[in-house]
């Protein structure tokens, strides 16, 4: 179902900003030392994200009007 796939894609846009916001924000070079509470999150927070973006990429359409 379409409407499952972009709702899944807006909820780990969101946690992926939080992240993202965790380590300092989209500004580059990365800290050199890791945030402590960046460094406790689970590896699956990414990879979960990651495997929904890798499905959705495989189904034409599915990232139709949807903002990465």
């Amino acid at each position: 179902d379409g409407a499952l796939i972009q709702q899944g894609l807006s909820y780990y846009r969101l946690m992926i900003v939080w992240l993202v916001d965790l380590v300092g924000g989209f500004r580059l070079p990365l800290p050199s030392v890791c945030p402590m509470i960046f460094a406790c999150m689970p590896e699956h927070f990414i990879e979960d994200a990651m495997e929904l973006l890798l499905f959705a990429s495989r189904i034409p359409k599915a990232l139709d009007g949807f903002l990465l």
